[in-house]
């Protein structure tokens, strides 16, 4: 009998920002319920065949926004830059980035009427839904500013290209370091499926959580206010 479980989570800059302690915290709980009968399924759940595991990245090309007003920008932009503005301060861009996640799992009972059950495939796929910059309706193509803008913002989707990948590898790595893949003892198939899709999904939701505040804080070093009076002062 094979039983399949589908999760998924998405996001933009706010939701990057959850606690990474909780998650951690939460990782570690989820180590402990898949360990819980570690004595038992090491003796009775052997020779599970392996996982096949399938992770997919999906990253849109960019797309380039000329037609809102600096005014809009800024609102688009809101909270996740505000706390880099001086004043009253408009911005001339701004990246946008949203990704979402997800994960699937199918359990297979390793002997017929045994306790012992193992995850047979897992998919994991990691998806850009908006990847675009943003260029002030008020700056000229080719003008100065404009390249001094779009320059900066190519800077931050390098930010965020680099960051998926990374993303993508800290998954593959965490998932065959064994734990999750290990065959375990469960009351019955469900019970097995819960477990496995819990594990697979808090451990991501920690790597990503983990992942998103790197990326926040690469960002940041960009979006100072000396930074921004740095680049305009290219411009006469």
């Amino acid at each position: 009998m094979v039983v399949r479980s589908f999760s998924l989570s998405g996001g933009g800059a706010a939701f990057q920002r959850l606690c990474i302690a909780a998650a951690s915290a939460l990782w570690i709980a989820v180590l402990l319920l898949m360990n819980a009968d570690g004595a038992r399924a090491a003796a009775t759940c052997t020779g599970a065949p392996e996982t096949d595991v399938r992770i997919r990245l999906q990253i849109p090309d960019v797309d380039l926004i000329h037609e809102k007003s600096s005014g809009e920008i800024t609102q688009i932009a809101g909270q996740s830059k505000k706390r880099f503005l001086e004043n009253d301060t408009r911005l001339n861009g701004f990246a946008e980035f949203r990704m979402q996640t997800g994960h699937q799992v199918s359990v297979r009972q390793l002997r017929p009427g045994g306790p012992c059950y193992y995850l047979e495939d897992l998919d994991i796929w990691i998806t850009v839904q908006e990847l675009r910059i943003h260029i002030a309706s008020e700056l000229p193509p080719g003008s100065c500013l404009y390249r001094v803008t779009l320059a900066h913002e190519r800077k931050h989707i390098d930010i965020y290209r680099e960051s998926v990948g990374q993303l993508r590898d800290e998954f593959r790595a965490a998932i065959h370091d064994g734990t999750v893949l290990r065959p375990i003892s469960a009351g019955d198939v469900n019970a097995a499926l819960r477990r496995y899709s819990t594990a697979v999904g808090t451990l991501l939701s920690d790597l990503r959580n983990r992942n998103a505040q790197r990326m926040t804080r690469r960002n940041a070093v960009l979006d100072t206010p000396a930074a921004y009076r740095a680049e305009y002062a290219q411009c006469p």
